[in-house]
């Protein structure tokens, strides 16, 4: 994958390669699906939007971006958009995906309960990077994984980053037992029907 600016948010190699192997591991789990559906909630400039599609280039899919692009006020993302402004952000973002643009990325402008409350496709894996607050970690997973189907996934990243204790915090109470990657910070759990009840009794 070709270099391109992070502004400060670099994904580590480690991390990518999680994610990677988390996307093949979502066209394993189904196989027989015509078009697998991800969304990514929170995608800066495109890092690990690029990963996934990469990871599932023979497979036909589409990544769903969902990101305001003004990053979040308390942490580095937030700084940074406020000095260089949001729209630089998501011009990147559109720069470093250019390739796949429409096709297997699409941007989706917005906040993340916004636009969980009104999505309507069901889907396969949602990945979550947005807001590493507790509160706003469990609003994402509640918000999105009810939209995720039986044998799909649901996954995310950060969990051991010092500095974020709200996103394990969040994720061992709603999705118990979910898988660590090793030697990385990314998340996953195959989502069940146990699971899934649990998130329609908080729809």
């Amino acid at each position: 994958m070709r270099h391109f600016p992070d502004f400060g948010c670099e994904t580590k190699p480690r991390d990518l390669n999680a994610i990677s192997a988390v996307a093949r591991q979502l066209a394993d789990v189904l196989p027989n699906e015509e078009r697998l559906v991800i969304v990514e909630v929170g995608s800066w400039t495109g890092r690990s939007a690029l990963t996934m599609t990469h990871a599932l280039k023979d497979r036909k899919h589409v990544i769903f971006c969902v990101d305001h692009w003004r990053g979040t006020p308390d942490d580095t993302t937030g700084k940074i958009a406020t000095e260089i402004k949001p729209h630089t952000v998501f011009d990147q973002f559109l720069t470093n995906c250019k390739e796949h643009l429409w096709k297997t990325i699409v941007p989706v402008m917005g906040a993340s309960q916004f636009w969980s409350a009104r999505w309507s496709l069901p889907t396969h894996m949602v990945y979550i990077d947005a807001n590493h607050e507790y509160v706003a970690v469990k609003q994402d997973i509640i918000g999105w994984t009810k939209h995720v189907v039986i044998k799909g996934i649901v996954a995310g990243h950060d969990y051991n980053t010092p500095g974020f204790p709200g996103v394990a915090k969040a994720v061992d109470e709603l999705v118990p037992g979910a898988f660590v990657i090793e030697n990385s910070d990314v998340w996953w759990k195959q989502v069940d029907e146990s699971l899934a009840s649990s998130f329609r009794a908080n729809a």
